[in-house]
């Protein structure tokens, strides 16, 4: 996790697969109350397989159950199909970023859980990372559902 000021950005392990469909990294949410500021993935291998890959960043409210786990709602990423894209970033931004597009903003509490997932393999074994940019929202820890002051 690196941090600057009132944003954050949580970092996925290096050398995920996209060859291959599935969960590939969780990123935990810290304490308090964020909005998803942009979403990307750094393609760290070489390959320009037909197939374009396509990894979703999944919002999972409740720790390890995905019961109301949403479908790509922090992040839908599209690796370009026949394309070498070695050493690129590819990232997405909540519609409320994007001109033209209705203002709809992504909020994640603390304890929430940001799962990578590769929905459309690419075809060979493509190196990447993941990472999501959060912005704090001030807002007071009783008031945020997923958090409880310990005993």
């Amino acid at each position: 996790m690196v941090g600057y000021n009132d944003r954050v950005t949580l970092l996925s392990a290096v050398a995920l697969a996209m060859g291959s469909t599935g969960d590939k990294a969780t990123l935990v949410v810290p304490p308090g109350k964020w909005e998803v500021i942009e979403s990307f993935i750094n393609i760290e291998g070489t390959s320009a397989h037909a197939t374009a890959g396509i990894v979703k960043v999944d919002v999972r409210p409740v720790a390890g159950q995905d019961t109301n786990r949403t479908d790509g709602t922090a992040g839908v990423l599209k690796k370009t199909a026949s394309v070498a894209e070695t050493g690129k970033q590819i990232y997405w931004l909540p519609p409320s970023a994007t001109v033209g597009a209705a203002a709809t903003k992504v909020y994640v509490q603390g304890g929430y859980q940001l799962v990578v997932e590769v929905t459309t393999a690419q075809g060979e074994a493509l190196g990447f990372s993941a990472g999501v940019s959060l912005k704090e929202v001030p807002e007071t820890y009783a008031n945020i559902a997923t958090m409880a002051l310990t005993a």
